[in-house]
């Protein structure tokens, strides 16, 4: 059964069936994303870093932001028990994706709210 605090939301997360759940911020900028990742490894989350789907040694670069799929970069954050992930393809908006598949219960909404 399905804690009444969450009921609802993990409800609509679990109908997404292959889809994705995504955290985004909109009106961002560079200097937002750096206090993002800046935080976030502060804080010790698990974070690793590609290029082309080939690992690189993890840092945050202007030019690293692209629209274009190919010599993209990707940032894989472990959170919880999930992985969430980001492409960086604008600095105007900070986005993570992870699988609805990994958000069953209310400790998992916690383990992202945190």
């Amino acid at each position: 059964m399905m804690e009444s605090r969450y009921g609802d939301l993990l409800q609509r997360i679990k109908l997404q069936e292959g889809g994705l759940v995504e955290i985004w911020a909109v009106e961002a900028s560079y200097d937002g994303w750096r206090q993002v990742v800046s935080g976030l490894a502060a804080s010790g989350y698990e974070m690793s870093l590609t290029k082309n789907g080939v690992d690189v040694q993890f840092f945050l670069d202007l030019d690293m932001f692209s629209e274009e799929v190919e010599d993209s970069y990707n940032l894989q954050m472990l959170i919880g028990g999930q992985i969430w992930t980001t492409q960086f393809f604008s600095t105007d908006v900070i986005d993570f994706q992870g699988s609805p598949g990994s958000i069953q219960t209310g400790e998992d909404l916690d383990s992202i709210a945190k």
